[in-house]
């Protein structure tokens, strides 16, 4: 594997900040179910067992987008009544 190629993986701290900022102090499993793997595959990122995919890093992005959207337009909708 390039080293290039390792620059687009996210880190171990990058996955728990985005997990916390979806989903909690309590993450891991919901990221897990999101990303449809396993949560000790998580465990095993987060402690650098194994190396995050390159892909995980885009659909964190997606999943981050699509959270802040939600987000935004719940507020919106409570803005309303």
């Amino acid at each position: 594997m390039s080293e290039s190629n390792d620059t687009h993986r996210m880190t171990p701290e990058q996955l728990r900040q985005a997990g916390e900022l979806l989903y909690g102090n309590q993450w891991q499993s919901d990221l897990a179910r999101a990303l449809e793997v396993d949560a000790r595959r998580v465990r095993d990122w987060l402690q650098e067992r194994r190396p995050i995919p390159v892909g995980v890093k885009t659909e964190i992005i997606e999943l981050l987008k699509k959270n802040s959207l939600d987000t935004a337009n719940y507020a919106e909708s409570l803005n309303a009544i």
